[in-house]
């Protein structure tokens, strides 16, 4: 596929996948002003990453295996104290419910079919990854199927939608920085993936296990309200 349409609609894909997030959010929350900064986190975030890796951040001989952690996993972390220190947002993020999250785990399956549409990649990257993420979505929907049949086993379906997709993120980030980061330099629009996409369903797959830690997996499943 051409480079720039490429990216063109990746960059399209990601913004209709944040405004989903964004939406989501809102309609469990109700929680505008919520709504609206991480909206523009967001934004700040992806114009962030655009500028750094259209100014060679991350060309051949600048992606070395530890910036790739960092720029990874940072924004994750940079989530996780944002929920730390903030009432409001943590308020807005526990009102979610397990199908909440389950919907934007939905959208692996997107994002994968983009490893297919890349030169970049070498092939058996591009199987492991796209399948991957696809089988990742496909999880989240089997999931939600089984929370439809059986929404007393919330436990269950919170295991079920998340296994498949962290099992994939183990594989394809440790096989990508093992074998692919050293050696292939990526172009601007794939690289938005795992900078901004990948944080995002981390966060989602650690708001939706906190519903174990916190006890609140006979929250009703299939609403966007607490008893």
């Amino acid at each position: 596929m051409n480079a720039q349409l490429f990216t063109t609609l990746l960059l399209g894909t990601m913004t209709v996948f944040s405004l989903v997030v964004l939406r989501t959010i809102h309609r469990a929350s109700g929680a505008t002003r919520v709504v609206a900064t991480i909206g523009v986190a967001f934004a700040s975030w992806m114009v962030a990453t655009i500028l750094l890796l259209s100014q060679g951040l991350l060309n051949a001989g600048n992606y070395t295996i530890p910036l790739f952690g960092i720029v990874v996993v940072g924004p994750f972390i940079a989530g996780l104290v944002a929920y730390s220190r903030s009432d409001q947002l943590r308020s807005a993020i526990s009102t979610m419910t397990t199908v909440d999250f389950l919907q934007i785990q939905l959208w692996r399956s997107p994002f994968g079919v983009f490893f297919f549409f890349t030169a970049d990649l070498p092939l058996w990257f591009q199987l492991l990854g796209g399948i991957g993420d696809i089988a990742a979505g496909l999880g989240a929907a089997a999931a939600l199927r089984y929370l439809q049949r059986n929404p007393q086993n919330e436990t269950r379906g919170i295991i079920m939608g998340n296994t498949v997709g962290l099992a994939d993120f183990a594989l394809v980030l440790s096989s990508g920085m093992a074998f692919v980061v050293p050696d292939v330099s990526l172009d601007l629009g794939f690289n938005l993936i795992p900078l901004y996409a990948v944080p995002i369903f981390f966060l989602t797959h650690a708001a939706s296990l906190a519903l174990l830690l916190r006890g609140d997996n006979n929250v009703p499943v299939l609403s966007g309200t607490q008893p």
